[in-house]
């Protein structure tokens, strides 16, 4: 009797894998870190970068690896990519701003989330009042805002990172905007030189 139960779950298991569903989830969650990859430059940004002076690069793999986000495992199947890498200066004000992909395939891998990532150069490293802040409560403090649309952190020694659903260049345009503008106003005090 159970040599005929291991038979009929082994069946149904089989069974399970020709259904519609089950070709589908093949084709959706291809096995391959390769095939995740995006390979050609996006013409949106390549155009944005070029009608405002600025340099665009395909390649972002300096921003992997654990330096600005949480590293991802490093194992079959999961994986990062960081590219259409955007610089330039907003403003007076110096900033990247680049796409992160991040997928894991099989099992529970669901779809690839892909984030906009900004770092910002700021007038100089923040005062230690403003570093024990958050940078939204910081600049609350200084009678500015940070847009509410993503997530923004300081790094050392002088960058405020954000990163959010930012994929359009109208967002990214926006969120430069509102942000340098307000460092242009801040006062000298709260930078450390």
């Amino acid at each position: 009797m159970p040599a005929l139960v291991g038979t009929i779950r082994r069946w149904r298991v089989a069974r399970r894998k020709l259904t519609l569903k089950g070709i589908v989830n093949s084709l959706v969650r291809p096995g391959s870190d390769a095939v995740q990859r995006v390979t050609d430059p996006d013409p949106t940004w390549t155009s944005w970068a070029a009608e405002r002076g600025l340099e665009y690069q395909h390649d972002g793999s300096e921003f992997e690896g654990g330096r600005y986000h949480e590293a991802v495992p490093d194992r079959r199947g999961v994986g990062e990519q960081c590219y259409g890498v955007v610089r330039g200066t907003w403003n007076d004000t110096p900033f990247a701003y680049f796409l992160r992909k991040t997928w894991r395939v099989g099992g529970r891998g669901g779809p690839a989330q892909t984030s906009g990532n900004l770092l910002i150069t700021l007038p100089g490293t923040p005062i230690p009042d403003l570093l024990r802040m958050s940078p939204a409560e910081a600049f609350k403090a200084a009678g500015g805002e940070l847009p509410n649309t993503g997530v923004f952190e300081w790094r050392p020694p002088d960058l405020l990172f954000g990163h959010g659903r930012w994929l359009e260049p109208q967002i990214v345009t926006g969120i430069l905007q509102r942000i340098t503008a307000q460092l242009a106003l801040a006062p000298a005090e709260l930078w450390q030189r």
